[in-house]
């Protein structure tokens, strides 16, 4: 058995489940449906809880945020998750997934894990780790992995690393001893 408030159930013979749907129109009049705007928030669910005080301390957060392009029958979303820390009082991004495919992991010690999608470019970043963040777009890069595999951090690049188990016909150098003599 499940414990809940609420519960929505759908019976049919489709592979549909239920849903909810949270919408969102720039307008103040019910019935005109003005298009929502880059960064305008479509909805978010909040989770909250009492905290010895309060009721609706709010403990986490999923919200869709609108991004440009918008378009009709076309509204690009970028999906954020919030967790509130320990000595906090609200949510903080922890997990932000773009429509573009690309994805930021924000950690508290101040670094940022984004993967990115991409083609094999060496210019083009695949996973990046930045430090110094104080959220989503802060930080400088310290570390990237590029999209041919080549690696970079913030003093130096590293392409075509060799790996011994990748070779052939390796054998031991000669003595260097009398050279040096």
């Amino acid at each position: 058995s499940v414990n809940a408030a609420f519960c929505f159930a759908r019976f049919t013979t489709n592979s549909s489940g239920p849903s909810v749907i949270l919408a969102k129109a720039k307008s103040a009049t019910i019935g005109t449906f003005t298009s929502v705007q880059d960064s305008d928030e479509l909805g978010k669910v909040v989770f909250a809880g009492a905290d010895g005080t309060n009721a609706t301390s709010i403990g986490a957060e999923i919200k869709a945020v609108a991004r440009p392009t918008i378009a009709t029958g076309s509204i690009p979303t970028r999906l954020e998750i919030g967790l509130t820390k320990s000595g906090e009082t609200s949510p903080t991004g922890r997990i932000r997934l773009e429509p573009t495919g690309n994805s930021k992991f924000y950690v508290d010690s101040g670094n940022i894990f984004e993967i990115r999608r991409g083609g094999t470019s060496s210019t083009q970043e695949a996973i990046s780790l930045y430090n110094g963040s104080t959220g989503f777009n802060t930080g400088s890069l310290a570390f990237t992995v590029r999209g041919d595999g080549d690696c970079e951090n913030a003093n130096n690049a590293y392409t075509g690393i060799s790996d011994v188990k990748l070779k052939e016909n390796i054998v031991d150098a000669e003595s260097q001893w009398d050279d040096i003599r």
